[in-house]
């Protein structure tokens, strides 16, 4: 795993998501490359509302393919902190995002999976 500069050209390009084909990111604020692939840690919205959620801006890891921007293939399996187990291990924190809503998120690398998640520093 490599830590890079973020890559601020990425800033107004798609994100392609199951949920909206319209998530802009609107700032990049890491990326790294884990084995041949390059994750950027966004912070994006979703411009076309489709969904009724309170607050469209959101934090993605996006998978770089070098054509298009997409979701990490295996998002739905991610680890999550709230069903933690042996498997699930924490490899690395990556960097940090303080929310309009002062809840600061931790960039996560665990162990054996792939791509980086976002998670709440005070549920780590």
């Amino acid at each position: 795993m490599e830590v890079l500069a973020p890559q601020q050209h990425h800033r107004g390009r798609h994100v392609r998501t199951p949920w909206s084909p319209e998530v802009v990111i609107l700032e990049v604020l890491l990326t790294i490359r884990v084995s041949s692939h390059i994750f950027h840690g966004v912070r994006a919205e979703a411009v076309d509302q489709l969904w009724d959620w309170v607050d469209v801006e959101s934090l993605l890891w996006v998978l770089d393919t070098g054509t298009e921007l997409t979701l990490w293939r295996d998002f739905e399996a991610r680890p999550r902190i709230s069903n933690m187990d042996s498997t699930h291990r924490i490899e690395a924190i990556l960097g940090m995002h303080q929310s309009a809503g002062s809840n600061v998120y931790l960039g996560v690398k665990w162990r054996d999976y792939g791509c980086p998640t976002w998670e709440l520093e005070d549920e780590i």
